[in-house]
C-alpha cells in the first residue's frame, strides 16, 4: 500500500494548487470538507435535532426567515389562523373566532362548534278573547324554554269562526280553482251585456274606411280626424300653388332654347299686330314658295 499524506489548510489554499497530489488527503477546516486530490471525499457531520453539525444553505435560509408568530414556509391568510410561540421554542397552530356579538361559533376540545338553534314558534288562542271577539290569537316565541309573544294579537270576528279545517300546500293553481258559473258572480252577467261583441268592433272599424279620389283642378287645403274617422278639405288650385322651377329642372328646356335666336331687333317699336315674329315653320313656308315663284308679266319676246 501506498503511503498517505495529509495537509490541512483553507479552501482558498486548496483552490490555489496547480496540481493535486492523488496520495495526499487534503482537510479544509473553513469548509469542513475533505478531498482526495481532486475527488470531495467527505463533508463535516450535519446537525440534528439531538447534536450539533452542519447545515445547509437552504435550512439557513428559512432559519433566518423564522421570526415570532410564524413557521417556515406558513404564513396565516386571516385573522382565523393563529401561529404563536409554544414551549421549547416549538410553534403552534390555532384557529381564532371572532368575538363580533351574534357569533354562534364556539371552540370545543373536538373542534368548532355552532350552537343550534333552539328558537320555536307556535301560536297560542288565549283564555279570553278580546272584546268583539269570538277568539284571539297570539304568536309565541320560545328560545331554550323561556318564552315570550311576539307581534301584535290576531282576532276573530265572531261572524268568520271556522268549526274546523286543514291547511294545504297549493301544488297546482289552476286545479285548486273551482268552476264557477257566471250566474253565480252577482253583477257578472249585466257587466257582460254591456260590453262589446267581436261584430261590434268589426262594423266600428269599417265604418272608419273612407274612399277619397283626386279632383281635376283641385288641391288638399285641410286633412281633420273626428272620432277616428278622416275627412279632407279641397280647394281650387291657382298660380301660387305651383312651385317656381328653374329651367335646369324641366328636362330638355335647356337644350331647346339652345337652338333658339336669343334676341330680335325691331327698327321700330314693337306692336304685335303688324310686327309679327315668324316661325321656323313660317321661314320654311317661305323658303319653298320663293323658289315655286313665276313672274307672269315677264315673259320672253315681250321687248
Amino acid at each position: 500500500m501506498a503511503n498517505v499524506i495529509f495537509k490541512v489548510g483553507t479552501k482558498a489554499l486548496f483552490d490555489a494548487l496547480e496540481q493535486k497530489d492523488t496520495n495526499t488527503l487534503y482537510w479544509l477546516e473553513d469548509v469542513q470538507e475533505l478531498y482526495k486530490g481532486n475527488l470531495l471525499f467527505a463533508t463535516g457531520k450535519a446537525a440534528s435535532q439531538t447534536a450539533a453539525g452542519l447545515m445547509s444553505a437552504e435550512d439557513k435560509v428559512k432559519l433566518d426567515n423564522l421570526s415570532a408568530g410564524t413557521v417556515a414556509g406558513l404564513t396565516p391568510v386571516d385573522a382565523t389562523i393563529v401561529i404563536a410561540d409554544g414551549e421549547e421554542g416549538t410553534k403552534t397552530i390555532g384557529v381564532q373566532v371572532s368575538k363580533v356579538e351574534g357569533n354562534t361559533i364556539e371552540i370545543e376540545d373536538d373542534g368548532l362548534y355552532v350552537a343550534k338553534d333552539n328558537t320555536e314558534y307556535a301560536i297560542e288562542k288565549l283564555g279570553d278573547a278580546a272584546e268583539g271577539y269570538s277568539a284571539t290569537y297570539r304568536l309565541k316565541k320560545t328560545v331554550d324554554g323561556s318564552s315570550s309573544y311576539v307581534g301584535a294579537e290576531i282576532n276573530i270576528p265572531k261572524d268568520l269562526v271556522v268549526q274546523s279545517g286543514s291547511v294545504k300546500t297549493v301544488t297546482d293553481v289552476a286545479d285548486d280553482i273551482p268552476t264557477l258559473a257566471i250566474a253565480k258572480v252577482e253583477g257578472l252577467q249585466d257587466a257582460l251585456d254591456g260590453k262589446a261583441v267581436e261584430s261590434d268592433i268589426t262594423d266600428a272599424i269599417a265604418a272608419l274606411d273612407v274612399e277619397d279620389s283626386a279632383v281635376d283642378g283641385q288641391v288638399v287645403s285641410a286633412v281633420a280626424e273626428t272620432d277616428g274617422k278622416i275627412t279632407v278639405t279641397r280647394r281650387a288650385l291657382v298660380a301660387n300653388d305651383i312651385p317656381e322651377l328653374a329651367q335646369n329642372k324641366i328636362t330638355g328646356l335647356t337644350t331647346a332654347l339652345a337652338g333658339k335666336q336669343d334676341n330680335i331687333t325691331f327698327e321700330t317699336a314693337y306692336d304685335a299686330s303688324t310686327n309679327k315674329a315668324a316661325t321656323m315653320t313660317d321661314v320654311d313656308a317661305a323658303e319653298t314658295a320663293a323658289k315655286e315663284y313665276t313672274d307672269t308679266a315677264l315673259t320672253w319676246g315681250s321687248f
